[in-house]
């Protein structure tokens, strides 16, 4: 909630800010934009290798702290290039985080894995709830303003972290290896149905996120340029 939180103070305002305070084409805003997704799928794959690899732990903090330096340099840099750069910064510390976050949920053994998802995937979106609903009206005092609430938003997710995500696998009880053969091949035989449905589920998010990718692009600078205030397209 609060990564998300801090994120969407961020990402509604990048084209806003961009285009109608910072005077830079709507092209650029959206390869900023585009730089910024490409580094939080680098960041993905970096803190999956990291969680197997290395130390899941000093991945976590050290990603949200990393994240954490770019938004508070934000507070003081926020003209261009500086403020693209600094995105791409954010991006990538976020995806090694929420990679990290999320693969620690699968070690949780003491509920079902769905219910576990499930309120990891509300919290992301009362996050952004919380995130788009206050910066329509942090707005109106600054840029800065926005800035230093992001920031207090990713700090505390670095203290979240750095107290408390410092855990151990639960492990599982032991089962019985003793399979039949028809078993064994039954189960290969069934192995390539799961993948077809998760290629599908994949394709549909990519559908699904190609479409909402609008609202942080064009809609934003459509409506104001329409004088419909920024408060009004945070609250839509």
């Amino acid at each position: 909630m609060l990564n998300n939180s801090g994120a969407s103070f961020l990402w509604p305002l990048t084209t806003i800010y961009l285009h109608n305070y910072l005077h830079e084409s709507l092209t650029l805003s959206g390869l900023v934009l585009l730089g910024m997704s490409l580094m939080m799928i680098v960041g993905d794959s970096v803190g999956g290798y990291l969680f197997d690899h290395w130390k899941p732990y000093q991945t976590g903090v050290l990603s949200a702290a990393l994240a954490t330096l770019a938004v508070v340099a934000l507070i003081f840099w926020h003209g261009w290039p500086i403020y693209g750069i600094l995105l791409l910064v954010v991006g990538f510390g976020d995806g090694v985080n929420m990679t990290i976050l999320n693969s620690l949920a699968t070690w949780v053994k003491s509920t079902s894995t769905r219910h576990v998802f499930n309120m990891l995937y509300v919290s992301m979106n009362i996050g952004v709830v919380i995130g788009t609903l206050i910066v329509g009206y942090a707005i109106k005092f600054g840029i800065t303003t926005v800035f230093i609430i992001a920031a207090i938003c990713y700090a505390a997710l670095t203290l979240v972290v750095a107290l408390h995500f410092n855990v151990k696998p639960q492990t599982q009880t032991n089962r019985s290896t003793s399979q039949s053969k028809d078993t064994k091949t039954n189960v290969t035989s069934k192995r390539s149905r799961p993948t077809v449905l998760i290629t599908l589920i994949l394709v549909l998010l990519l559908a699904i996120n190609l479409a909402y990718s609008q609202w942080e692009s064009v809609i934003s600078v459509h409506m104001t340029n329409l004088g419909i205030p920024v408060l009004n397209y945070s609250l839509l």
